[in-house]
């Protein structure tokens, strides 16, 4: 049975992911998502900055997620949300 918790990292990951997307129409292209097919990526330095507050904010969003309210597959996607996206690279949304 799917928890609270769980429904909560459940609605992050799709909104984060819907965000990146956005934000990246090329890699969603990639992903055959082909709803952002009409917009560029944007390259400026204010969107470069957006990208890394957006980073912070979703960081802070997953590391507050309570792991107890987690089901075992949702506590490890979580830990993968924070250790493979954010840490290694200095966080960038896509």
């Amino acid at each position: 049975m799917v928890g609270d918790g769980s429904r909560k990292m459940d609605r992050l990951s799709r909104e984060y992911f819907d965000i990146a997307l956005r934000r990246n129409p090329v890699l969603a292209t990639s992903l055959r998502v082909h709803r952002y097919d009409h917009l560029l990526p944007d390259l400026s330095r204010e969107a470069f900055l957006e990208d890394i507050r957006i980073s912070e904010k979703f960081l802070r969003l997953f590391e507050g997620l309570d792991k107890n309210a987690l089901t075992f597959d949702r506590r490890i996607d979580r830990d993968l949300a924070i250790h493979e996206r954010f840490c290694p690279h200095g966080s960038s949304v896509a």
